[in-house]
């Protein structure tokens, strides 16, 4: 993506994950914040030694990575104008702004498409930008509960759950970056620039199961907790030093789990002939499996999965550290370390993806606020250095 220039105008999470995935991909990503205080995840850390600090959030430096910062109030008449000649000279824009509020402020695509009709528009919003709910403000617990995700998960006995870890955000980001590239590539063999509306609830809904069953079956997905409730074994189940998936959806499955639990003499039980037996008598054979698991290590049963061949049916439930000593994971150099002007060392995340003739790279640090104002605005668009203070004391800068 070399050669496209993206101005995100967004915080949080949605649109700054689509704009970070563009980014390591190649683009480049100019980042508009406000003066003074910048995008708010700056603000939510986690923070080195918990000591809260706008540059060190880790949150903000993992989401940010090959970026450039500004700072522009664009509620202010010449802070509107200064975004709209970025926009002149952009491929695209990234957004996760409420559709009224655009309009308001002229940013909105009809009007965007008169100052640059080469520019695509990538918006991400709750609910999108046509419909009832068009208008409608929510975050990511709303997305989760509008979705059925909420409901969907979670015991049957308990009340629904929403999902940790904002991942309605990172998830809306990753189909926005995929559907930017594909409007760029449209642009690219001769379709018009267009305008990419992109509703975090459709992003949730289109990947649901419980939708597709209603949808074949006209029945509600109920709550399943940590079990399948119609297949036996599709449980996470106690092991020895914590916990494991086991599965088994279809006979060939089966008699894998049976070949790691070593073919015990119970299996020839009629009761357990086939799918439905099986759910049936679920809880004899958690019991007649216990002392299987819980003389096993996660490790062991990994270990034993690799050796007969039977790791599409089992595997352990990692922890947070467990994930970051995974070897496969250190092999395709997944974390990566990277040095900011602030905080130091970092290690994080890498693309979720890789390409084998244009691979990502980490090749800059999340930027401190407003790093980036005198290159964007006195060597691209002609602002003099004078002029560059004067806009600071304002506070339009």
């Amino acid at each position: 993506m070399d050669n496209v220039t993206v101005i995100e105008l967004s915080e949080s999470i949605s649109g700054p994950f689509c704009g970070k995935l563009l980014a390591d991909m190649g683009a480049e990503v100019i980042k508009v914040e406000k003066p003074g205080c910048g995008d708010i995840t700056r603000k939510l850390g986690p923070f080195p030694n918990d000591v809260p600090d706008p540059e060190k959030s880790g949150q903000f430096i993992y989401l940010n990575t090959n970026k450039k910062s500004i700072t522009l109030d664009i509620n202010r008449v010449t802070g509107r104008k200064m975004l709209k000649e970025l926009l002149a000279q952009a491929e695209m824009l990234v957004e996760s702004n409420p559709r009224l509020r655009m309009c308001e402020l002229g940013l909105d695509y009809e009007s965007l498409k008169k100052i640059n009709p080469s520019l695509t528009v990538v918006s991400i919003t709750p609910w999108g930008h046509t419909g009832p709910y068009r208008d409608y403000k929510g975050y990511d617990i709303n997305v989760s509960a509008a979705s059925t995700l909420a409901y969907s998960e979670g015991s049957p006995d308990r009340e629904p759950l929403r999902l940790p870890a904002n991942q309605g955000g990172y998830y809306s980001g990753l189909t926005a970056a995929a559907a930017a590239v594909l409007a760029l590539y449209l642009t690219a063999i001769g379709y018009p620039a267009q305008h990419v509306d992109v509703p975090e609830t459709r992003s949730f809904v289109t990947q649901l199961l419980s939708i597709s069953e209603f949808l074949t079956h006209q029945r509600l997905n109920m709550r399943n907790g940590s079990q399948n409730r119609a297949i036996f074994p599709f449980h996470i189940l106690p092991v020895k030093d914590g916990k494991a998936l086991f599965l088994a959806t279809i006979p060939m499955q089966w008699e894998l789990v049976l070949k790691l639990l070593g073919n015990p003499e119970w299996a020839e039980d009629p009761r357990f002939k086939d799918s439905y037996s099986l759910f049936k008598h679920a809880d004899e054979l958690k019991s007649l499996t216990e002392s299987w698991r819980m003389s096993h290590t996660k490790a062991e049963i990994k270990r034993l999965a690799r050796e007969t061949g039977t790791g599409r049916v089992v595997y352990p439930l990692e922890t947070v550290d467990e994930v970051m000593r995974n070897e496969q994971l250190k092999h395709r150099q997944f974390f990566a370390e990277i040095d900011h002007g602030r905080a130091g060392k970092v290690k994080m995340p890498g693309p979720p993806f890789n390409l084998s003739e244009t691979p990502c790279e980490m090749r800059m640090a999340a930027p401190l606020l407003g790093q980036d104002n005198v290159e964007v605005y006195c060597q691209r668009l002609g602002y003099s250095k004078k002029s560059l203070l004067q806009l600071r004391v304002s506070g339009i800068i």
